[in-house]
């Protein structure tokens, strides 16, 4: 394969042998099976070692499941679908006990096997849990043990090998089903005295106790890595503060607990509340600060990014799963870039807006106007950069609204719209210092400017009280937007053909990068921390 070559390569080689179509298929019909059977509802489902996220893509997409993984290989995170959701890099770095997933899989590394699935074992709470591993597994008497301390069940469903397998090995594998049931340990319980004191004292992303002195340490951030540095270190603080008092009462003997009516339960229900509120507090600390980011998405985006983003109280806070969710990030907002050029577009210049602009009907031809939005008979309308928007019935503010939804007197509905035309502007070069927000006093019928950092007008737009807003662009902007879209809907070829379709005199030097340029915001690991 092509793949390990370039993993070889890069360094980058943690024993990737693919899951084979064929282990797929035995894991999709025992998950059909057991729906038919006992009627198993499941909504996630998280691959630890998740490779190129074949099997994720495979079993989530056939049960439509919410997808989670666990891969240390950049190379093969890439190729990841954009909604397969990264829940960490080195899978020793991160915790399972305060998460719960329907379905965990995992085909790990086989040259230490029994440490991965031993700590799966010990810290993940689940409805089943797949393992393709070495048959040896059954000699292995540590494994056993947690099955059995855990009251956890498990089936052999297949023996095969990687024989045919896109990498191939000599192994001989077991297809393993472990699965809950009313009587399985959680594995929280499981822990209480046995796990969190390991997980204080041995895992590296927890900081010696030590520090928690550093919490009121002065930070002077001159970089995003600063700010970067110093948020995992005080996350870190807290969080041990929260396992050393665990571990201190963990020490206390049972029945001293039950005197003093102690219920373990509560204690550790409440340790994984504080727990999930602390990781959300600082990712949400961080996404505040992804505003190179957010700032090139429509108000729509912004909203579809922050609810894709919302399920990170799942993932650790450390520095290795802050440069995969930022790329994560990155990723998702390169798919709405492209898209929101495309449907802002088509919901601001249709026929209803153009027309309504009173200057702009003498010059529109009724047989321009087609139902096909590829018809490239529209151009010469399109072009037109005047439009009228009815966007709510009440744009201005009143006495019989909420004074909130009004800032600097005007509907929130017509700042975001607004806003988003400002937004597509940015991305396509046309720099704007300044929003709907930067119009001190929205008024009935008076024209108010959007400029350039030069000075230029970008947009002078009016806002009638009976709902209408009437907007005409800087014709520079709306030539380049006509230019991009019509590559994105393949209208025309090349920018020669555009010129040519449009009758349209412009400087190519000028315009053409419109048509060439990518706008995304570019994908890179190298340094990713110092671009914020």
């Amino acid at each position: 394969m092509k793949i390990i070559n370039e993993l070889k390569d890069k360094n980058q080689d943690f024993e990737f042998y693919p899951t084979t179509d064929e282990m797929i298929e035995v894991i999709k019909k025992d998950i059909a099976d057991e729906d038919k059977k006992n009627y198993k509802n499941y909504y996630n489902i998280l691959d630890i070692g998740a490779g190129d996220g074949r099997v994720l893509n495979q079993i989530g997409n056939e049960f439509n499941l919410q997808k989670f993984g666990i891969e240390k290989s950049d190379i093969l995170k890439r190729r990841w679908e954009k909604d397969i959701c990264p829940m960490g890099k080195n899978f020793f770095e991160n915790s399972l006990l305060d998460k719960k997933f329907d379905i965990i899989f995992s085909n790990p590394p086989y040259s230490i096997y029994k440490e991965w699935v031993i700590k799966i074992l010990n810290e993940a709470d689940f409805e089943v849990l797949y393992l393709i591993i070495p048959k040896r597994w059954e000699k292995q008497e540590d494994i056993k043990n947690v099955l059995k301390e855990r009251n956890l069940k498990y089936k052999i469903l297949f023996e095969t090998d990687f024989l045919e397998a896109d990498r191939k090995a000599r192994a001989k594998v077991d297809i393993i089903k472990i699965y809950s049931n009313n009587r399985t340990k959680k594995a929280s319980l499981y822990n209480y005295e046995k796990m969190f004191k390991k997980h204080t004292r041995d895992n590296d992303i927890v900081k010696k106790s030590e520090n928690i002195k550093n919490e009121d340490k002065k930070y002077e951030i001159q970089s995003f890595k600063d700010f970067i540095d110093r948020e995992i270190e005080l996350y870190n603080n807290e969080l041990n503060k929260y396992y050393t008092s665990l571990e201190k009462i963990a020490s206390i003997d049972d029945d001293i607990m039950d005197i003093l009516d102690i219920n373990k339960d509560n204690i550790i229900k409440s340790l994984q509340h504080k727990i999930k509120n602390l990781k959300i507090k600082y990712w949400k600390n961080l996404f505040n600060r992804l505003d190179k980011i957010i700032k090139r998405l429509t108000t729509k985006n912004r909203e579809n990014l922050l609810k894709d983003m919302s399920i990170y109280d799942y993932i650790d806070f450390n520095y290795n799963n802050i440069q995969d969710v930022i790329l994560w990030v990155i990723k998702l907002s390169n798919e709405y870039i492209d898209s929101q050029i495309l449907s802002v577009y088509l919901d601001l210049f249709n026929e209803k807006n153009i027309e309504k602009y009173k200057s702009n009907q003498v010059k529109i031809q009724k047989n321009w106007w087609g139902v096909d939005y590829g018809d490239k008979k529209k151009y010469k309308a399109k072009l037109l950069n005047k439009v009228v928007l009815e966007l709510c019935s009440n744009p201005l503010e009143n006495s019989s609204y909420y004074k909130y939804n009004f800032e600097n007197g005007l509907n929130k509905i017509i700042h975001n719209k607004i806003n988003d035309f400002c937004t597509i502007a940015n991305n396509l070069g046309f720099v704007l210092n300044e929003n709907s927000y930067s119009i001190k006093e929205w008024e009935a019928g008076k024209k108010n400017y959007l400029r350039y950092p030069n000075g230029d007008v970008f947009a002078e737009i009016k806002v009638f009280k009976k709902g209408t807003v009437h907007i005409k662009f800087d014709n520079n902007f709306i030539r380049a937007w006509n230019i991009k879209v019509s590559k994105l809907l393949k209208w025309v070829n090349n920018f020669d053909e555009f010129v040519y379709e449009t009758d349209l005199k412009v400087k190519e030097n000028e315009f053409k990068k419109y048509f060439n340029e990518e706008h995304k915001i570019k994908l890179e690991t190298k340094n990713l921390l110092e671009h914020f």
